[in-house]
């Protein structure tokens, strides 16, 4: 109810721009993304009855055990084979609820509209936001639970701490650790560190195990054609895949160096981006998606903060946006979301 408080015109103008796009593709095209369909063969070797975390693929692929949460969620879409129509809901909703999240987050515990507003704005100019939130698998989920994450520091509800970083871990494992680890040790107790540290260890443990064989197959291999870009065109393609999330990176160096007037929901962002600097040695591309929301954050923080710049900034935010939003309408029109 805090956060609901803090709609206004803006910020539910902006969620509908998101929405509309993801409504046009969700009723028109099949599940985006090739990752849905690996999430399923798992969630189908739980539904036969058996460890789908230690599946014979799964392994192969990914050269470490799959924690099971986000397939297990699937399994009920699966036994009454309805999992198309819930997988295109979800991506209705996951791109544009993220986006109302982040604004909201902003307007209550930043500095207000025009904090939400930029952050909005600038999410839909970002490529790296998009593969975060509009296909639906574990690193999706991760998006919400740092969104519950940070809402839960803020408002300090110990229990939606708790439940946040462990399924987070349960979901996707290291990943969801290196986003969200750096934040919990931050700003959680040491009780709150406590129970954290033992509900995941048993996954922890598992996925150190297996961490040497992963390594040696994806250190240093492009698994995505934006991982391929990033490592031979770094400069120019993080200007293009950020959007104007790439005047951030220079920003956020300064907000670092001036840590002690930065509000907490800037802190917590500025920890997230170091600690999810883990990702680096093998997910470059991820890297991107985990931090657009931070980014954005931060972004919008000093836009409000710095009024002389703000125009500059604004135009850039304005920009990317109309691009990236003319070019999400361009994917619907041409079909492209029909990946399957």
């Amino acid at each position: 109810m805090q956060l609901l408080r803090n709609l206004n015109l803006p910020i539910v103008l902006v969620f509908l721009l998101a929405f509309s796009v993801t409504l046009y593709a969700g009723i028109m095209f099949h599940p985006v993304g090739a990752d849905i369909q690996f999430h399923l063969d798992i969630a189908r070797v739980y539904l036969r009855g058996e460890n789908g975390m230690f599946a014979t693929f799964v392994l192969e692929i990914n050269r470490m055990p799959y924690p099971p949460i986000a397939h297990l969620l699937l399994l009920p879409f699966l036994a009454l084979n309805v999992s198309d129509g819930v997988i295109r809901f979800l991506q209705i909703l996951s791109y544009p609820c993220a986006l109302l999240l982040s604004m909201m987050l902003a307007k209550r515990y930043g500095k207000g509209a025009f904090h939400a507003v930029i952050v909005g704005l600038a999410l839909i100019g970002s490529a790296a936001y998009l593969d975060l939130t509009f296909q639906i698998r574990p690193e999706t989920l991760d998006a919400f639970l740092w969104l519950g994450l940070t809402f839960a520091f803020l408002s300090e509800r110990k229990w939606l701490q708790i439940a946040s970083g462990v399924l987070g871990v349960y979901s996707h494992g290291l990943a969801s650790l290196a986003v969200n680890g750096g934040q919990i040790l931050y700003k959680g107790n040491k009780r709150t560190i406590l129970i954290l540290t033992v509900a995941v260890l048993p996954i922890v443990l598992i996925s150190i195990f297996y961490i040497v064989p992963m390594f040696s197959k994806w250190m240093g291999v492009p698994v995505s054609s934006q991982a391929r870009m990033f490592l031979t065109d770094w400069p120019a393609f993080t200007f293009g895949y950020l959007g104007a999330l790439s005047l951030a990176l220079p920003i956020v160096f300064w907000q670092t160096w001036k840590w002690k007037t930065q509000t907490l929901l800037t802190k917590l962002s500025l920890v997230t981006l170091a600690s999810s600097l883990l990702l680096l040695p093998i997910w470059y591309d991820r890297y991107y998606h985990y931090a657009s929301i931070p980014l954005a954050l931060c972004l919008g923080d000093f836009a409000v903060s710095h009024k002389k710049l703000a125009l500059i900034i604004l135009g850039f935010v304005i920009y990317f946006f109309i691009m990236g939003y003319l070019h999400l309408w361009l994917v619907n029109i041409l079909g492209l979301w029909d990946v399957h």
